[in-house]
C-alpha cells in the first residue's frame, strides 16, 4: 500500500469529511456572532498551543532518535484544537472555511499518528513527513483566511 502511494503520498492519510449535521451552525450572520466565532477559534488555538505546535521540527528531531512520544502529542494538540472546533458554534457563511480548516486539522492529526510508525514502515513515514510543507502551507492560507475576517470585522 505505502508503495503504490507513493506517486500520492496524501492517500496515505485517511480522507475525512465533516456533515453538517455534526457542527453548530448559527443563522445569525452578524459582525457580532462573526467577533465571538473569532475570539473561540483564537481560544481553542491558543489555549491547546504548546512547543510541539509552534515547533513541529522538534517532533522530526524526536522521530530520528527513536523517540515517537512528541509525535503523539502533537497528534493530540490537533485532535484537541479539532474538538474544540467541532463544538464551536459557527456563522452559516463561513461554514466553507470552519470545515475546511476541520479537515485539515484531522489530516494533521493522522499525519503525525502515522509518522510513528516510522520503525515498522519507514517509508511511510518518510513520505508522510515529506507532506508536512504542503500541509503546513495548506494551514497557513486558512490562517490567513481568518485574518483576512478579522480585518473586515475591524477586530
Amino acid at each position: 500500500k505505502t508503495i503504490t502511494s507513493i506517486s500520492n503520498p496524501s492517500l496515505l492519510i485517511e480522507d475525512y469529511s465533516i456533515n453538517d449535521k455534526d457542527l453548530k451552525i448559527s443563522s445569525d450572520n452578524s459582525s457580532f456572532k462573526k467577533a465571538i466565532y473569532i475570539e473561540a477559534t483564537g481560544r481553542i488555538i491558543y489555549n491547546n498551543s504548546n512547543n510541539l505546535y509552534k515547533n513541529p521540527i522538534k517532533v522530526l528531531e524526536s522521530l530520528i532518535i527513536g523517540d515517537v512520544s512528541n509525535a503523539n502529542k502533537l497528534a493530540d494538540t490537533y485532535q484537541n484544537i479539532f474538538n474544540g472546533f467541532l463544538n464551536t458554534e459557527v456563522p452559516s457563511d463561513w461554514l466553507d472555511l470552519h470545515k475546511r480548516y476541520l479537515v485539515l486539522l484531522k489530516k494533521f492529526e493522522n499525519l503525525y499518528r502515522g509518522t510513528t510508525v516510522f520503525k515498522q514502515d519507514p517509508i511511510k513515514a518518510n513520505l508522510l513527513v515529506q507532506m508536512i510543507p504542503d500541509m503546513a502551507s495548506a494551514e497557513f492560507k486558512i490562517y490567513q483566511e481568518y485574518l483576512e475576517k478579522e480585518k473586515i470585522l475591524g477586530i
